[in-house]
C-alpha cells in the first residue's frame, strides 16, 4: 500500500513539474496577467465601479484557463502514449486506473496554481479599477511588472545557476502576484473611510474585495471537470480535437438553455 502511493505521489508531481516546464504555460499565465493588469484602464464603468474590470478578470481566468488545461492534459497523456512512456511506466507495477488518476491529480494541480494565480490577480484587478476616477497604480503595477521581474530573475537564474527559465519563472510570477496581494491587504487603513473625500486615500480606504474568491473558486472547479473530459479524450486524440471539443463544452456553460 505504501509503494502504491508513494507511486501515485511520484506520477502525480512529475506530471505537474512536466507541465509547469512547458513555455506554452508560461505565456498563457503571463498573457492572463498582461490582459488584467490592462482591464483597468478602461474609463467605462456602467454605472458600478470595478464591473468591467471584475468580469474581465474572470472572463480570462475562464478562456486562458480553459486553454492551460487542455494543453496540460494532452502533455501530461497524448504525448507520453505517442513517445512510449507511458508503455514502459506501465510496465512496471503500476496499474492503468493508477497511472491515469495520478495524471488527472498532477493536471488538476497545475489548474488549481494557475487558479490562485488568476484569483490574486482578479483581486487587483478590481482593486486597480478607476474608483472615484482614481486608479489604483500600484494593483496595476503589480499585474503589469510581476511578468517582467520574474523574466528578469528566471533568465539570471538560468545563465549563472542553469536553472530552467520556464518553470522557475512560472514558480516567481505566482509568488510576486500573491506577495502584491498580501501587501496590498495590508496597507488597508479602515480608520480612513471616514477621510476618502482626500484622493489620494481612496484606494488605501478601499478594502480587498475577498467576496470574489468564491466565484474563482467555481471557475477553478469548472476548469478542473474541463480538464479532466481533455485528459479522457487525450488518450485517443491529438491536442488540436482536444482543445476543439474543450471549447464545445465551454460554449455548453456559457449556454442557458439548449433550443429545441
Amino acid at each position: 500500500m505504501r509503494l502504491r502511493l508513494r507511486q501515485f505521489c511520484a506520477l502525480a508531481g512529475l506530471t505537474t513539474l512536466e507541465v509547469i516546464r512547458q513555455p506554452i504555460c508560461l505565456i498563457l499565465v503571463t498573457t492572463s496577467l498582461l490582459l488584467m493588469g490592462l482591464a483597468p484602464l478602461q474609463g467605462y464603468q456602467f454605472g458600478e465601479e470595478g464591473k468591467v474590470a471584475r468580469d474581465s478578470a474572470f472572463a480570462i481566468h475562464f478562456l486562458i484557463g480553459l486553454l492551460v488545461g487542455g494543453y496540460a492534459a494532452c502533455t501530461a497523456l497524448t504525448r507520453e502514449l505517442r513517445d512510449g512512456t507511458a508503455a514502459a511506466v506501465l510496465s512496471k507495477p503500476v496499474s492503468k486506473d493508477q497511472f491515469f488518476i495520478a495524471k488527472f491529480v498532477g493536471v488538476a494541480s497545475v489548474i488549481v496554481l494557475f487558479s490562485t494565480c488568476m484569483i490574486a490577480a482578479t483581486l487587483l484587478c478590481e482593486k486597480a479599477a478607476p474608483k472615484m476616477y482614481h486608479t489604483d497604480w500600484f494593483s496595476v503595477g503589480v499585474l503589469l511588472g510581476s511578468p517582467l521581474l520574474a523574466y528578469a530573475i528566471a533568465g539570471l537564474a538560468n545563465y549563472y545557476y542553469r536553472r530552467r527559465f520556464a518553470s522557475t519563472a512560472f514558480w516567481l510570477v505566482l509568488v510576486f502576484i500573491v506577495g502584491g496581494l498580501i501587501l496590498r491587504a495590508v496597507t488597508y487603513d479602515a480608520s480612513a473611510s471616514e477621510r476618502m473625500i482626500r484622493q489620494y486615500l481612496v484606494h488605501v480606504a478601499t478594502p480587498i474585495q475577498w467576496r470574489l474568491v468564491p466565484a474563482g473558486i467555481l471557475i477553478t472547479m469548472a476548469l478542473i471537470v474541463i480538464a479532466g473530459t481533455a485528459l479522457t479524450l487525450a488518450i485517443c486524440l491529438n491536442t488540436a480535437p482536444v482543445l476543439a471539443i474543450s471549447g464545445g463544452i465551454l460554449l455548453g456553460f456559457l449556454t442557458d438553455r439548449w433550443d429545441t
